[in-house]
């Protein structure tokens, strides 16, 4: 990310920006995947497209042992289990509500069969999983979540394996969600990129009222990870 960026990071706390064009992404941090994701998303021709960058501080200090961090974060975006209730900001309900009534990884989309978080005790230059999830508003759906990691930074990069309801009305298509988690650990702080994006059938206005909804559930997984960062033994 440019200079000009990190200083408004810093200053807000929070950069946020509804993509309106296919090719706007702006908040993108400056990795050797950009070009490719900025083309996935370009491709998918989403309704829906939400981009938000945060960051926290380390409470224990700079980041020192680089390899250490980033299998804490690895293991931390593994652990989909522990989004199971995690409670968002419902612009329906005009309250928080529970997001995830369960979340869990699975064999695969055939069987859905629980399995544990996977454990990891080394890096893993690549790695990839099947997720369930019971939307409280969405419904259940299963998720293809693929991870990458370099030397300074790990993706998550989640694409929906089955169709997707509101209401009962098939709105999202299979590969019509596609949303990424971009951890960039830095000295005493870790910079998060969250996108999100929908290609959602619009059913009387469904996509116009899914702007908040997107930003509230970026939110809420951000805050999951924050929490669960900080929190991690």
């Amino acid at each position: 990310m440019g200079n000009d960026v990190y200083t408004e990071l810093r200053e807000k706390g929070e950069m946020s920006l509804v993509v309106k064009k296919k090719n706007d992404l702006s908040l993108v941090p400056h990795i050797p995947e950009k070009n490719s994701i900025i083309k996935k998303i370009s491709e998918l021709e989403p309704a829906v497209c939400v981009e938000v960058l945060s960051f926290f501080p380390i409470k224990n200090g700079s980041v020192k042992e680089k390899d250490i961090v980033l299998l804490k974060i690895f293991n931390i975006l593994h652990s989909l289990s522990t989004m199971q209730g995690i409670y968002y900001y419902s612009e329906s309900r005009k309250k928080d509500f529970i997001l995830y009534r369960d979340a869990f990884v699975v064999e695969n989309p055939e069987t859905k069969m629980p399995v544990e978080d996977p454990k990891f005790h080394s890096l893993q230059s690549i790695s990839s999983i099947y997720s369930f999830f019971n939307d409280s508003s969405l419904g259940k759906y299963i998720c293809s979540i693929n991870y990458f990691c370099s030397d300074t930074y790990v993706i998550m990069e989640m694409e929906n394996e089955t169709s997707i309801n509101y209401m009962f009305v098939p709105i999202v298509r299979p590969e019509g969600l596609l949303s990424y988690l971009i951890v960039l650990p830095f000295e005493n702080e870790i910079i998060v990129y969250s996108l999100s994006c929908l290609k959602i059938t619009n059913f009387f206005g469904i996509a116009d009222g899914k702007i908040e909804s997107l930003y509230n559930r970026i939110k809420a997984v951000y805050n999951w990870f924050q929490n669960s960062y900080l929190e991690y033994k």
